[in-house]
């Protein structure tokens, strides 16, 4: 639906009056219009709007990063939640959900609580009511270095105990919003199962907690606080459930919608891609409409090179990465961690702390990116093994297991382990383990063979 104009100041159907609107007429008993952007309509197509972030982490540490690096993460994150707090106020949100987690520990720098201070007030000067669920980093048990001096506009959801609290927009009931927070640092109940059934079904309910979702895409990368059912979200009446904890945006249900919105800035180079806030509108009765908006300043990518054995200089091997990834584009600033593999003449000076330094820089200014840093552990001497697998012994074994798995599964079955260490997250099983036992010769040859041999 489209945004009612802001210049609409009273609305006094609820009670059976008429709609007044700055420079727009009176247009009869429960009806009203605006003058100023020609919308109208009944108290029953006002909706509810608000913004969804969760996992902010204000003063993570970042650690082993140096400290212009610490400085420039935790600024991003600050810059972030900024950029979420604005977006609610332009867009005339009615409420502002915060899913847990809005610190990483206990720990708070007087820099971070004054800026976070003043970005509450300017939702409260907006009339805009926050609402947030404490997560596993910031359980009501914990102790804050220091007690907050919350506005007035902010709700806490500080008990194992559900509660509710209406959303007004000018007087008028737009929505509810049912939250539970977390308690206790390693909050191992389903907290979801204790959200009550909706029993007024004439406004938008909402759900707010923080809880891992079984099943959820990424829920391995985190620990199994408050875990819960898809089923647990169905049967209760909620239009949206506005949930925290997993750091991937997604769905993870439809009806009724359940929303990850992610965190709010990637922190490292596993939390890759575009990061920000969703920005949920519900029409009565309970048509959902979800945007993703994205807000990090910073945007973390993970590269992939794979070495030229003919590549001899480093001049060549910037101008091969340049040219793979010149057309990449960001919403924010590009923190990259590029990912050199295969064999190359250049094995030994990239295995050098220093010369990587050299690389980075070089790939920073050409591709105007705001960090990078390599990862060389696949990187290989250029090796004839052809020349070797043809004496026989372990290596021609497993050539020949490599060659019998690719050409039958049963053959792969039998190789694999019970647990295969290292599964990249959404990649298939099999053929990852048959890329490992390619690359198990090569491995292999690289170890037994002197480096001053070819």
């Amino acid at each position: 639906m489209e945004p009612v104009c802001a210049e609409i100041v009273n609305f006094a159907g609820k009670q059976g009056g008429a709609g007044v609107c700055v420079e727009g007429p009176q247009v009869g008993r429960g009806k009203w219009i605006c003058g100023m952007c020609r919308w109208g309509g009944s108290p029953e197509d006002l909706g509810f709007r608000f913004v969804h972030i969760a996992d902010v982490h204000l003063e993570s540490p970042f650690r082993g990063r140096d400290a212009a690096m610490r400085r420039k993460l935790r600024d991003a994150v600050c810059e972030a939640f900024s950029r979420a707090v604005q977006l609610a106020i332009d867009g005339h949100a009615d409420a502002f959900l915060i899913a847990g987690d809005l610190f990483d520990s206990e720990r708070l720098s007087f820099s971070a609580e004054r800026y976070l201070m003043e970005a509450l007030r300017r939702l409260q000067a907006a009339r805009i009511t926050v609402c947030y669920a404490r997560g596993n980093h910031d359980a009501a048990g914990s102790t804050m270095s220091q007690p907050l001096a919350w506005p007035s506009n902010v709700e806490q959801f500080d008990s194992d105990t559900p509660r509710t609290v209406d959303i007004y927009r000018d007087g008028m009931l737009v929505g509810k919003v049912t939250g539970i927070g977390h308690v206790s640092p390693v909050e191992s109940r389903n907290l979801v199962a204790r959200f009550p059934a909706v029993a007024d079904a004439d406004v938008p309910h909402v759900g707010l907690v923080h809880a891992q979702v079984v099943g959820a895409e990424g829920a391995e990368a985190h620990q199994r606080y408050a875990p819960a059912a898809l089923t647990d979200f169905q049967g209760r009446g909620y239009a949206y459930w506005a949930l925290g904890h997993v750091h991937q945006r997604q769905q993870v249900l439809d009806n009724p919608d359940v929303w990850y919105p992610g965190n709010l800035q990637g922190r490292h180079p596993n939390e890759t891609g575009p990061k920000g806030a969703l920005w949920v509108e519900v029409s009565r009765p309970s048509a959902v409409q979800v945007r993703f908006v994205p807000l990090a300043p910073i945007v973390w990518e993970r590269w992939e090179h794979v070495c030229d054995p003919r590549t001899q200089n480093l001049e060549s091997l910037v101008q091969a990465i340049v040219a793979e990834h010149a057309a990449a584009e960001a919403a924010g600033e590009r923190m990259v961690r590029l990912h050199l593999r295969g064999p190359t003449p250049l094995f030994a000076a990239l295995r050098n702390e220093d010369n990587q330094n050299v690389l980075a820089e070089l790939l920073q200014e050409r591709l105007g990116l705001a960090y990078v840093e390599i990862d060389t552990t696949e990187v290989r001497r250029p090796i004839d093994l052809a020349a070797y697998s043809s004496r026989g012994g372990l290596l021609e074994i497993i050539e020949r297991l490599s060659d019998a798995a690719d050409a039958d599964e049963a053959v792969l079955q039998q190789l694999a382990p019970d647990v295969l260490a290292g599964l990249p997250v959404g990649a298939d099983p099999n053929d990852y383990l048959r890329a490992l036992l390619k690359e198990a010769a090569a491995d292999l040859l690289e170890r037994l063979i002197p480096e001053d041999r070819p």
